[in-house]
């Protein structure tokens, strides 16, 4: 009988699904044999031979001309894909993505995080889909990779500055985009420590600051200011020279509690201070001069809180009750003000509610386009310019104690946990 007519002449087995693996010529062989079982139940086996195996095709030769003549070729498909759940499991959670100015990250963020995690994996043979703000679809495509998994991550705007440890209490920056960060320690102690822009972390620590850390401040030129707490309800005020990384006493205040402190465009230092908590006084340092000089107001201050210097150049103040001052240069002394006869808002002089009262936003902040910043204790909302909706920005953790901005757009975060965060626009 002609071996063609059990098994005919270019016969196709199926396909040897490899799932990636290389296939020896002997399991090539194996596996034709079983095809042929399975196929041909009615070949006798034990009559042919399997031979002359290549890629994709095999010949099946006669070996006892007392059953069968002659020889057939088959053929066969490989398949060398792999089951995408097997190289990227479902539901595989890739870690954080930085996303900048964005809400959800873009495919090549996505490639990129997969290339640094998962270096085996192919990334042209996938396709990346349905990306949301914490998870998204990869297919396996082409010849590599087939089925549909989920990753899921975390996006973050914000990149993490190193290089503290301790409290952040405060957050400024000079002209020149440089970051100060005010410390206080777990030992009881405090410092400030200093970024250049183009850094990522913190590489200069100024000393001598001794006390709880009330308000930090820095002029033109890049000399430091720090205010602090000690015992006895006392206050200190602390000067850095820019040429030195040590902190000395300006012996003036000492009798005061000194709660924030603020420098006008002609670097002359505005300092808010009380005595033993009662009523408030506004003190001025010209740059001529050592001293502090109070500065009257028209009427009582109240408990005064913060004093800030204003995008249009002005000096404010507020109290506890949200009374609202302003210095007027003409008559040398704060007068009393309405909230709505600020024409520009200074950064963190106004508490606004968000969410109908739910959150309240303490630290104000803005870019070189306008955009607006805010934080609560736990949270950091961006304001798009010419929208009114207060947005929530993602990858800051820990409670919040401080939000600043430099000239450049970039935005700073400090936490209680002793982490700064940045993000640009």
């Amino acid at each position: 009988m002609a071996l063609t007519e059990v098994l005919p002449n270019g016969s196709h087995l199926g396909t040897l699904k490899t799932n990636g693996k290389t296939i020896t010529r002997k399991e090539k062989t194996i596996w034709i044999i079983n095809q042929l079982k399975e196929q041909y139940p009615n070949l006798e086996l034990s009559k042919v031979n399997v031979w002359d195996v290549f890629f994709t095709s095999a010949k099946v030769t006669a070996i006892d001309e007392n059953w069968y003549r002659g020889e057939a070729m088959v053929f066969y498909t490989i398949d060398q894909s792999v089951p995408l759940s097997q190289a990227l499991p479902d539901n595989t959670d890739v870690g954080i993505i930085y996303v900048g100015n964005a809400h959800k990250p873009t495919k090549a963020q996505i490639e990129a995080i997969l290339h640094h995690k998962m270096p085996h994996l192919i990334l042209n043979a996938i396709i990346i889909s349905n990306i949301t703000d914490h998870n998204a679809t990869i297919t396996g495509v082409s010849e590599t990779y087939i089925g549909v998994t989920t990753i899921n991550f975390k996006v973050t705007n914000f990149i993490e500055i190193t290089g503290i440890t301790g409290v952040v209490t405060n957050l400024v920056t000079a002209n020149d985009g440089t970051l100060y960060a005010a410390i206080q320690k777990s030992d009881g102690s405090a410092a400030v420590f200093i970024k250049e822009k183009q850094e990522r972390t913190f590489k200069k620590e100024l000393l001598g600051i001794t006390g709880e850390i009330t308000s930090l401040t820095v002029d033109r030129y890049k000399n430091v200011y720090v205010s602090t707490k000690v015992a006895w309800n006392r206050g200190k005020v602390y000067k850095c020279d820019v040429k030195n990384t040590k902190f000395v006493e300006m012996t003036f205040l000492r009798e005061f509690i000194i709660r924030s402190l603020t420098i006008d465009n002609h670097d002359h230092i505005y300092a808010v201070a009380d005595e033993h908590g009662n009523n408030s006084w506004v003190f001025r340092r010209y740059t001529w001069q050592n001293q502090f000089w109070q500065i009257r107001s028209d009427g009582e201050y109240g408990k005064l809180n913060l004093i800030v210097t204003g995008a249009d150049g002005n000096i404010y103040a507020r109290n506890d009750q949200k009374r609202f001052f302003k210095y007027d240069s003409t008559i040398d002394k704060f007068i009393s003000i309405n909230k709505k006869d600020i024409q520009e808002e200074p950064n963190q002089l106004f508490d606004v509610p968000l969410k109908e009262g739910k959150d309240l936003l303490i630290y104000f902040a803005s870019d070189q386009v306008a955009n607006r910043y805010a934080a609560s204790s736990t949270a950091v909302y961006q304001m798009v310019k010419g929208t009114n909706n207060w947005i929530l920005m993602a990858g800051v953790t820990g409670e919040i104690t401080s939000l600043t901005n430099d000239r450049a757009g970039l935005i700073y975060v400090g936490t209680k946990d002793g982490k700064v965060y940045q993000y640009h626009w």
